[in-house]
C-alpha cells in the first residue's frame, strides 16, 4: 500500500464554528472520528496531532506562519482514489465549516 500525508486545514469559519462548540459537541466530534480511524484502521497509520502556533523559516530569517494548517495524519491506501474514498467518510464533511484537507503521497 501506498502511505499519504494528510494535511488538516481549517478557515476563520472552521475556527468560528469550533468556538461556539459545546464542550458536549466537542466531545461527540472526536467521538466520530475515533469511530472513523476504528472503521478504517487498516488505513489510518497515525492519526497525527491538531497543530499551533506555526513558524515559517527561511535564509532571512522566522515568521508567523499564516497559512490554515490545522493538523496532520497518515493513512495508506491502494492508491489516491482508495485515500480519496478514506477521507470522504471523514468526519470533516458533517460541519461543513470551511476546513479540508490536502493529500501528499509519500515517495519513501
Amino acid at each position: 500500500m501506498k502511505r499519504y500525508l494528510v494535511i488538516g486545514c481549517a478557515t476563520c469559519a472552521t475556527h468560528e464554528f469550533m468556538k461556539s462548540q459545546t464542550d458536549e459537541d466537542r466531545k461527540e466530534l472526536m467521538n466520530r472520528w475515533m469511530t472513523w480511524k476504528e472503521k478504517y484502521q487498516e488505513n489510518v497509520v497515525d492519526m497525527g496531532s491538531p497543530l499551533l502556533d506555526g513558524t515559517s523559516v527561511n535564509v532571512d530569517g522566522m515568521y508567523d506562519s499564516y497559512k490554515q494548517i490545522a493538523g496532520y495524519m497518515m493513512i495508506q491506501a491502494e492508491d489516491k482514489e482508495a485515500a480519496l474514498t478514506v477521507l470522504e467518510a471523514s468526519p470533516l464533511y458533517d460541519f461543513k465549516a470551511g476546513a479540508y484537507f490536502e493529500i501528499f503521497e509519500c515517495m519513501m
